[in-house]
């Protein structure tokens, strides 16, 4: 069939198959470089053709085994269709999506980067342990398809990470390097790739369910572009979600970008800020990676959204009245009908790269105040005092518009072990204010929308 349909069908075995196959190759280019070393050893004639031949074998296979040729070969047959990752879950189930398989590990090299790579496994079960959700309900996000990944990242960049290195420099862990690259892949980028569909697949459920929300428990790789990928970014998910919402038939005519992660949103600011259909909200801290003044120019930032520099000592209140003025003020005058929110939490106090001094209780409160202004949960939007409706929430979500929008949420960064408590917090607290999971499975629209 045409390889840009090539999908990851429920845990998938595309590419757990394409990963055999570069093992075996790996494992067989070792046996043929014995064999040819033993035979120049001996003096055996005739070797040099076989030497050269096995060289440039083993620094193309990656290109055809990795995404490369296959991609090349899809753009070439004019497929770029969005492609689909849908999600498995039980009907009724919670629009929280999450595969154990997000966790990053690899022989515990992973520990050499900052970032807690194997957060997203405790998030899920400290919200079994609360009882926010239970076992089963999650929607569990299938691969994405070689069509989406082509049409986001490019053809090129998937070639290019089928060689072990430049995945490494991407990620930024240099103990990598001395994995073989069907290690990276398997341990590393499958996962992120995972992730990746699980951000498209949130935007798909909070556009598709009569609740309007979804939560990614992973992904936010805001920094990956198309054709380029760094700061721990490989996949840029954000862009695939966006592109997928806009353009995959779900009555999505506007999207708001909203960044609070403290690092710049260049990927998706790069990728999709000249897109007249999408406005950006980006707050960071300007002297933090990756100061991306081209980025930071786009029309869907400069012109249609709006941007907040953290400075530290803030302690939080600056921003959050910020957030409260200016959200309400661009969803009102963009009028999106999804709003793709990373809530990055290298804001909180103690982060190592975050350098900033946000408590957990002004990370809380961003985060309602954005589930606020959409009018999401049982509880949100105008519905009445008699229903636990805060004054706060109803005030937010009538400068905002007065519409119920869907919203889709990714997690982003978060360098310390505290990060997975603090995010597993803020949903409950979310859930507990507005009814979320409530309103998802009474599979109704919240009162007063």
């Amino acid at each position: 069939g045409n390889l840009a349909t090539l999908e990851r069908r429920g845990r998938g075995d595309a590419m757990r198959w394409t990963t055999l196959c570069d093992f075996a190759c790996f494992a067989a280019g070792i046996g043929v470089v014995a064999w040819l070393a033993d035979g120049a050893a001996r003096g055996v004639p005739g070797m040099g053709p076989w030497i050269a031949a096995t060289a440039a074998a083993w620094l193309l296979y990656p290109l055809a085994l990795r995404g490369g040729v296959p991609a090349a070969c899809a753009c070439l047959a004019g497929d770029d269709a969005p492609g689909t990752a849908s999600c498995l879950g039980r009907a009724g189930g919670v629009p929280v999506v999450f595969s154990p398989r997000y966790d990053i590990t690899a022989c515990g090299l992973e520990r050499a980067h900052p970032f807690d790579s194997t957060k997203y496994s405790r998030v899920f079960r400290t919200l079994v342990d609360a009882g926010v959700l239970e076992r089963g309900e999650e929607c569990v996000p299938s691969q994405l398809s070689l069509a989406q990944l082509t049409r986001a990242q490019g053809w090129w960049w998937l070639a290019r990470l089928g060689y072990g290195l430049r995945a490494v420099m991407a990620l930024e862990l240099p103990p990598l390097g001395f994995l073989p690259s069907w290690a990276v892949w398997w341990r590393v980028l499958e996962p992120m790739q995972l992730a990746s569909a699980g951000t498209v697949c949130a935007a798909e459920l909070a556009l598709a369910r009569p609740s309007a929300w979804a939560i990614n428990l992973g992904g936010g790789f805001h920094h990956a572009r198309h054709g380029f990928g760094h700061g721990f970014c490989v996949f840029n998910d954000l862009t695939m979600a966006a592109q997928r919402a806009l353009d995959g038939g779900f009555g999505c005519r506007r999207l708001l970008y909203l960044d609070l992660d403290v690092h710049q949103g260049d990927g998706f600011e790069r990728d999709m800020g000249w897109d007249p259909r999408v406005a950006v909200v980006d707050a960071f801290h300007p002297g933090l990676f990756p100061g991306d003044a081209a980025a930071a120019a786009c029309p869907a930032l400069a012109e249609r959204g709006a941007r907040f520099f953290h400075r530290a000592g803030d302690g939080g209140d600056r921003f959050l009245e910020w957030l409260r003025t200016e959200l309400p003020r661009v969803l009102a005058a963009f009028d999106p009908d999804l709003v793709l929110y990373n809530a990055g939490s290298d804001v909180l106090v103690g982060d190592p790269l975050g350098g900033m001094d946000l408590p957990e209780s002004a990370v809380c409160e961003r985060d309602a105040i954005v589930f606020r202004c959409c009018g999401v949960g049982a509880r949100g939007g105008a519905a009445s005092p008699a229903l636990g409706t805060s004054p706060e929430g109803a005030r937010l979500f009538r400068a905002s518009g007065g519409r119920r929008r869907a919203v889709a949420m990714a997690l982003s960064g978060g360098y310390q072990a505290e990060t997975a408590g603090v995010v597993a917090r803020s949903i409950a607290a979310m859930d507990a204010e507005l009814g979320l999971v409530e309103a998802a499975k009474a599979g109704e629209a919240p009162a007063g929308s």
